[in-house]
């Protein structure tokens, strides 16, 4: 994997996390592709449209309810094969009403 690969990477985390904590949901949302697969602790896994759907509902509802940051650190980028990407770090978020 390429430097400007990494970089590339990097580079979309941070706009998420920027995205995330200026409340711009339509910024936080394409984190996500199109055909993601939505698999969060504690809840069934939802594929297709309805996955997208359920995020931006639980998103929207976090932003609606409570003050949040978010932290993102990358702590090793990887190549898996050819269409994936290992990202192994932390995702941090701090919520208060």
């Amino acid at each position: 994997m390429s430097q400007e690969n990494i970089a590339e990477i990097r580079r979309r985390l941070a706009s998420f996390e920027a995205a995330y904590n200026s409340e711009d949901l339509d910024g936080v949302l394409s984190a996500w592709a199109a055909d993601f697969v939505d698999m969060p602790d504690g809840l069934a896994t939802l594929r297709g449209a309805e996955a997208p759907a359920r995020r931006q509902a639980g998103v929207s509802e976090r932003f609606g309810d409570y003050e949040s940051r978010l932290s993102v650190e990358a702590e090793e980028i990887a190549p898996l094969g050819e269409a994936a990407v290992l990202v192994r770090g932390r995702l941090t978020v701090t919520m208060r009403h």
